[in-house]
């Protein structure tokens, strides 16, 4: 499980042991959904704007009283940390810079492979052609930085420069951004600091004792001026409080996901009450570079359950921010609630909630504007998207649709329906769209569509259904790979064998199962490599890379494969951003390295490094390109769980080795030299 997923998954478990302890059978899904409490009923699935600071007030006070939770707040584990660094201040306001981000179909080097095209991901190596910009860790303190490497052309790397970004060692950087304009190159710092704050009980007090991220947690938003790597320039920096979720950097647009929680602002605290508390207690300020604050967002940018005015077990508000990387103005937007799975396009995002005792997921879209987001819709889909490494990629939107992959199971095993779906009931079950659910299905593909003048995402079809009853996947089998590529969704299910299915959705109409591959083992992550084959990593007694032959969507074949030792392993299996890719479509090859490390009962024996791989993408063959080993190097032997945090880079003909303190560095046809960079 990625780093980001793990913090909503954390929120979802914290919310969860609420619910147990309070002997309470209501929900704890993102907005209320699933009616927690009978005043809830007129909840119609959808969320409403914030007229008032009152109504927000009313809301979550009320929202605290109801959870029956009587908490005292102790003190934090870490003390919060402040910016205090002087700045150059740089106007970038004028006209004339461009908005182009740095991928490009002619780039001769390889970037942060992204779930979408055009949406990038925050990582921990960033890379433009010239210099490498890595997130590094001082092997004795531990203490994060940002080293600046030149990349040369005799495939050795040299250290220029070392950014120091205000952190101690209670902070981390999360990850980097790099973003140009034109005469301007710009390198976006994410760092936090967790307050793991426990609220305790008074010992006369009936209450819950609970552990969770505080308000007093934040993460930080730095943005340099790196265009002279010898001299970076801090443009700013943004403090903001709460627990970092997600992030995505839409040309000059970074957006921010992150969590509040009320437990934080209404414990019981030199004894004020919770009705005491207002909204400016609720919503915290900005810290700038300088410690001036800043309002964040105002009570009216936020959306609560439509028709509810409390919902006893929602002590969370999620925020959408969006920072111009060119000025560092910065927007916002909350929901009440917290989102399970996330995903962005170019267009919009989308969270998730899943509603656990109707069995279905409640589908919130909120697209961007010129200026942030706004609110758009929500719409459910049958079962859930969380539980393995393919939640990332069980939604994309296409053509105006939402596609999305859901499953009757989560991470305790199948669940029934407490009822039969009547979620969209509205339509008209008799067409060959039918939505009800399918005796033996386990696992659905949902179409959706915005609604022209309502806030509905409307089920336009779902898959299977009494006409196309073709299931995905054999009873029992867990879905370990989606990937919509185009108007295609390619899923790969197992449970003893992999079954890797062939989904058409030319049609949002009427998506079709179109074939199915049944092979030992199974993949985890499916990459595309042109229109006739599609790449799977995955295990078969051990790691292995299949080749699937997509010509004949009826009849999908495994063309090649190429299987690794029993005890092989790679964080590829669970992080696409472990894997870099290089296309040249004038040769019709594809190249590909991915880190791996190997355990054997002798550690003399144990190795670990990056793997090089190469496609004919007119044949489909796989090569090993060999492997630049690190561990069972002895003149290069470094700490074995550096694997799990490195990242490459594929450089024309140089291949470069980023882990998180060396940088390996050797020509991608002899891997006999290596440079090194400590």
């Amino acid at each position: 499980m990625n780093k980001n997923n793990y913090f909503f998954t954390s929120i979802s478990l914290i919310a969860l042991i609420i619910i147990g302890l309070s002997g309470c059978g209501g929900s704890t899904t993102g907005t209320g959904a699933g009616l927690p409490e009978p005043n809830d009923a007129d909840y119609t699935g959808y969320l409403a704007e914030v007229e008032s600071d009152a109504q927000l007030e009313s809301f979550v006070t009320n929202s605290v009283q109801q959870s029956v939770i009587n908490l005292v707040k102790a003190d934090p584990v870490f003390s919060e940390t402040e910016s205090t660094r002087d700045t150059a201040e740089v106007d970038l306001t004028s006209e004339g810079l461009s908005n182009d981000s740095l991928s490009s179909d002619d780039q001769t080097f390889s970037q942060t492979t992204l779930i979408e095209q055009g949406v990038d991901e925050m990582d921990l190596v960033k890379f433009d052609g010239n210099t490498i910009f890595q997130r590094c860790i001082h092997p004795k303190t531990g203490i994060h930085s940002v080293r600046l490497l030149r990349a040369n052309d005799n495939a050795t790397t040299t250290i220029i420069n070392t950014l120091d970004v205000n952190t101690t060692n209670t902070d981390i950087i999360d990850g980097l951004y790099l973003y140009q304009e034109e005469g301007m190159l710009i390198l976006v710092v994410i760092s936090l600091n967790f307050q793991y704050t426990y609220y305790d009980c008074p010992e006369d007090t009936a209450c819950i004792s609970l552990y969770g991220f505080s308000q007093q947690s934040s993460y930080k938003v730095s943005r340099f001026n790196v265009s002279d790597t010898e001299n970076p320039i801090l443009l700013g920096e943004k403090n903001f409080s709460g627990s970092l979720n997600q992030t995505r950097r839409i040309k000059n647009k970074l957006y921010t996901v992150s969590g509040l929680s009320f437990v934080s602002a209404y414990t019981s605290d030199n004894g004020r009450r919770p009705e005491d508390i207002s909204v400016s207690d609720i919503i915290p300020k900005v810290v700038d570079e300088q410690n001036r604050e800043q309002d964040w967002f105002s009570s009216t940018a936020c959306y609560v359950p439509e028709n509810v005015t409390t919902t006893g077990f929602q002590l969370y508000m999620t925020v959408i921010t969006s920072t111009d990387l060119n000025t560092g103005n910065y927007t916002a937007n909350c929901f009440v609630g917290y989102a399970n799975d996330f995903y962005a396009s170019t267009n919009a995002m989308y969270f998730t909630e899943s509603v656990w005792q109707d069995n279905l997921t409640r589908i919130h879209q909120f697209d961007f504007t010129d200026t942030g987001v706004s609110y758009a819709g929500s719409g459910s889909v049958i079962g859930y998207l969380s539980g393995s490494s393919a939640s990332s990629f069980k939604m994309s939107e296409y053509n105006g649709y939402l596609r999305v992959l859901s499953s009757k199971r989560d991470n305790f095993g199948f669940i029934e329906p407490a009822f039969v779906d009547t979620a969209e009931s509205d339509l008209d079950l008799t067409s060959e769209a039918a939505i009800v659910e399918v005796a033996g299905a386990d696992h659905y593909l949902t179409v959706l569509q915005k609604v022209e003048g309502r806030k509905e995402l409307q089920v336009v079809s779902r898959i299977p259904n009494e006409n196309a009853t073709k299931v995905i996947g054999k009873p029992g089998e867990d879905v370990f790979a989606v990937r919509f590529l185009g108007d295609t969704a390619y899923v790969v299910t197992f449970l003893q064998t992999d079954p890797f299915y062939t989904i058409d959705i030319s049609d949002p109409e009427f998506p079709l199962v179109r074939g199915e591959l049944e092979i030992p083992g199974f993949s985890s992550l499916l990459f595309p490599i042109n229109d006739d084959y599609v790449m799977g990593i995955g295990q078969e007694n051990g790691l292995k890379i299949d080749v699937y032959d997509v010509t004949d969507l009826d009849n999908p074949t495994r063309h090649d494969q190429y299987a690794f030792g029993q005890f092989f392993y790679s964080p590829a299996l669970y992080d696409h951003r472990s894997i870099s890719f290089l296309y040249n479509s004038e040769a019709e090859t594809m190249r590909f390295a991915f880190p791996t490390q190997s355990y054997a009962s002798e550690t003399s024996m144990a190795s670990s490094g990056l793997q090089l791989f190469e496609i004919n993408g007119a044949t489909g063959d796989i090569k090993s390109k060999g492997s630049l080993t690190t561990e069972s190097n002895t003149s290069l032997s470094r700490e074995w769980w550096n694997v799990y945090d490195a990242r490459s880079i594929i450089d024309g003909d140089t291949i470069h080795y980023v882990t998180p303190r060396p940088v390996y560095s050797s020509s991608w046809d002899d891997l006999t030299e290596i440079s090194v960079s400590e």
